[in-house]
């Protein structure tokens, strides 16, 4: 036996039942009034367009050069990055801060709280 109705047993019963309820469906809907704000009237510049947006902004200013006077105004610096030397610098970087370590504890013999590597 179930414990739970279902839909289908909700089904049966409305189906089995004497009443009609087809009116209950078939009434006329009912339009309600509603009633509109008017809307605020925007002050309307020529700022405000959005096409003219860009226009109007830089009209006090004097006129610019053409484009092509600022074409390669600055040389770029063409340098490829060197991965070779970047190792080379971190190899030395760290041959350079075991030295410093092992400096350290021979003057200190022991290791310091805190140890500064690059110690000369």
């Amino acid at each position: 036996m179930r414990s739970r109705s279902t839909l289908l047993d909700v089904m049966n019963l409305i189906k089995l039942t004497k009443i009609d309820y087809s009116n209950v469906y078939n009434r006329p809907t009912v339009k309600y009034e509603v009633e509109e704000e008017p809307k605020p009237i925007q002050f309307k510049s020529s700022i405000s367009c959005s096409a003219e947006k860009f226009i109007h902004i830089y009209d006090f200013m004097p006129d610019f050069p053409p484009v092509h006077t600022f074409k390669k105004s600055f040389l770029k610096e063409n340098r490829s990055e060197d991965k070779s030397e970047k190792v080379k610098q971190r190899i030395e970087q760290s041959l350079k801060t075991e030295s410093s370590l092992l400096k350290i504890i021979a003057c200190s013999k022991g290791l310091p709280k805190r140890i500064n590597f690059l110690f000369d």
